[in-house]
């Protein structure tokens, strides 16, 4: 379950959903229809570490079914993304167009090039022809978003995101 808003400690509640198809003795033998009262903190202060350098994509709370079948959670995280910086930006495009000069140049060295010339004028000449072929490489960067997971430690019935 991911909570994209939150910036600030808050708590959610974990319930039965629509349980209208359930008959009133159903619903009766049921019993309590909560399951969990979740209380988070500690996000305001993992938020305010990380927005100068990183763009927050929420908070994410993990549930998994115990071996009984009951819903159990599991941990909770805050994930940011890294935001590029304006350096890196340039740094890209820099090298973005360098890739496109020596493609450009390769190809304009190719028209220069003599593969179609006859063999008399190769024995006359006494020359070797030797055309050296660059493939260029792509030197952008690419960088992959980088996602920072903050543990959840369980005290009392509080869970609390922590810094790493």
């Amino acid at each position: 379950m991911t909570f994209n808003r939150h910036t600030d400690d808050f708590s959610f509640d974990v319930r039965y959903g629509d349980l209208s198809f359930l008959s009133d003795t159903d619903k009766r033998s049921l019993g309590k229809t909560d399951l969990l009262r979740i209380n988070v903190s500690g996000a305001r202060k993992a938020y305010e570490k990380h927005q100068d350098t990183s763009e927050s994509k929420g908070v994410k709370a993990h549930f998994q079914l115990d071996d009984n079948s009951l819903l159990v959670l599991d941990r909770v995280e805050f994930v940011f993304e890294r935001k590029e910086t304006e350096a890196e930006r340039t740094n890209a495009t820099k090298d973005e167009d360098e890739s496109t000069l020596s493609k450009l140049g390769s190809k304009i060295s190719s028209f220069f090039s003599s593969s179609g010339a006859s063999s008399s004028e190769n024995d006359t000449n006494n020359t070797t022809n030797s055309t050296e072929e660059t493939v260029p490489t792509n030197t952008t960067e690419t960088t992959n978003d980088e996602q920072t997971a903050k543990p959840v430690d369980e005290k009392g019935k509080k869970y609390y995101i922590n810094e790493r």
